[in-house]
């Protein structure tokens, strides 16, 4: 019932969708710095080659020198330099500085710039930094259309429905625009990581993915005329979560909402997961939280959507309180969504009955953020609504409204799913003396903050566009373009 009934209801609104998802532009960089091997992971050496051969120089205030010239598929051996801040290269000699960095530019075959490190390959091309104490930083720079080309196949697969891919490319982007420059204390913008992104370079790449990215050449999601925060994640379970109930920053664009369409993914889904009493104690004390031997673990509170909001943890020298993301990342659990030694969570179902409808006539109480002295214009865009619209009060609105004054009433629509429709799974637990296992029974993977990766699959399957998509998991947003 709960897949039908998603259908009717995600249906009915997303066709306002379309209309209300574009708004003015805003710059995306050109090119970006992603760090490779930095800090414990810094090379001593490494080998370099590129099949349309590489040049050799020094990088000045982003202006490349060339003092060396590699031929096609010869391999180079890098190593540290004899200064701090220089590298050696076997066969041409010392290169670069403190404050000339050395670089090296991959020159294209067949339209494609591309190079290999230690035998794994990206476009592009590198530059080295010497920190103090340390061994070689590697720094890819490429195009932003490059970056993601590696990002958006490692993050949600590259064979993924294109419009599930789509969307992948666009909220991507979104990140990488918002957060640029983000590592520059290292001298680049991203890790290569899900600490920003997962970046896998050209061996990831996939022909699908990569018109992915081109076809959402400069697309990036705003809210409010301000770049979103591109939060993304594997599985929800059945339900997104709230931003303030995991990190605790209220966004309006970031509020839980149901997914309806996100497949069953066995281990991802559900879960369950034991730990005795003394791994935990553990876990605990890598956090430098020391309460003794464990003797229980109570969830004490719950988000609307059900998940642990407030995790009490019972100790033979004391009690302390994990709240929002710790009662998850503390304890190493996949997500939120879970019990301690009970059944497990399961989503809320929502019957035809209780469907809202998207009727003008059952939405009196939205009043709030319509207009109902605006006069028919030609030239402007309308959206027809079933039936007339009647208030409270007897006064009958036009049963047309402008595809701007829709924002207000999709967020209306799933606030009040929100607020009437999801029950929370507040089991009362008691606590109990001497327990040596803790069995977490759980629903999803990741933060659940943003869009379900799985649950825009599932969305592209059943025939939505990514605009669809992103407008779903994301409340009230636009999609822009700096094209």
């Amino acid at each position: 019932m709960k897949k039908i009934i998603g259908i009717i209801f995600v249906i009915s609104i997303m066709t306002f969708l379309s209309a209300i998802c574009y708004a003015s532009s805003i710059e995306v960089p050109e090119t970006v710095r992603v760090g490779l091997f930095y800090g414990s992971k810094a090379l001593s050496s490494f080998t370099l080659s590129s099949q349309g051969g590489l040049e050799i120089g020094v990088l000045d205030d982003d202006e490349f020198e060339i003092i060396y010239e590699v031929p096609a598929n010869a391999e180079i051996t890098v190593s540290k330099g004899s200064s701090t801040g220089s590298v050696y290269v076997e066969g041409y000699g010392e290169v670069g500085s403190r404050k000339e960095y050395p670089y090296f530019r991959a020159i294209e075959k067949n339209d494609v710039a591309v190079f290999s490190i230690d035998g794994k390959k990206y476009r592009g091309n590198i530059e080295v930094r010497r920190f103090s104490d340390s061994d070689m930083t590697v720094i890819n720079h490429l195009s932003m259309q490059e970056y993601l080309y590696g990002v958006v196949p490692r993050e949600i697969g590259g064979n993924s429905p294109i419009e599930a891919v789509k969307a992948q490319a666009i909220i991507a982007r979104t990140y990488a625009t918002k957060n640029y420059g983000r590592r520059d204390n290292w001298g680049f913008d991203f890790y290569p990581t899900v600490d920003d992104q997962a970046y896998g370079g050209y061996e990831w790449e996939n022909e699908n993915s990569n018109l992915a990215v081109d076809e959402t050449d400069g697309q990036v999601v705003v809210y409010d005329g301000e770049l979103i925060g591109g939060y993304y994640f594997s599985t929800s379970g059945g339900y997104t979560e709230s931003s303030e109930n995991v990190w605790g920053g209220k966004y309006e664009y970031l509020q839980a909402v149901p997914d309806y369409y996100e497949p069953e993914i066995e281990g991802n889904t559900t879960w369950e997961v034991d730990y005795t009493a003394d791994e935990i104690k553990q876990k605990l004390q890598n956090h430098d939280i020391y309460v003794g031997d464990i003797i229980d673990l109570i969830p004490t509170e719950f988000t609307e959507a059900g998940r642990v909001l407030e995790l009490k943890v019972v100790g033979t020298a004391g009690e302390t309180v994990l709240t929002k993301a710790k009662t998850r990342e503390y304890l190493g659990l996949k997500s939120q969504w879970y019990t301690v030694n009970d059944e497990a969570p399961e989503v809320i179902e929502v019957s035809e009955d209780e469907l809202p409808s998207t009727s003008k006539d059952d939405y009196w109480w939205l009043n709030d953020g319509l207009n109902d002295n605006e006069e028919d214009d030609e030239e402007e865009e309308y959206i027809k609504i079933d039936t007339d619209y009647t208030q409270g009060g007897g006064k009958v609105v036009e049963d047309t409204i402008k595809p701007e004054e829709m924002k207000p009433l999709l967020k209306a629509i799933v606030n009040k799913i929100l607020n009437e429709k999801v029950e929370t799974f507040n089991t009362e637990y008691k606590a109990a003396n001497n327990k040596t296992t803790f069995t977490f029974r759980g629903r999803g993977w990741g933060h659940a903050v943003g869009m379900s990766q799985n649950g825009a699959k599932g969305m592209a399957e059943e025939g939505f566009s990514c605009e669809e998509i992103i407008c779903w998991y994301y409340s009230g947003v636009e999609i822009v373009n700096d094209n």
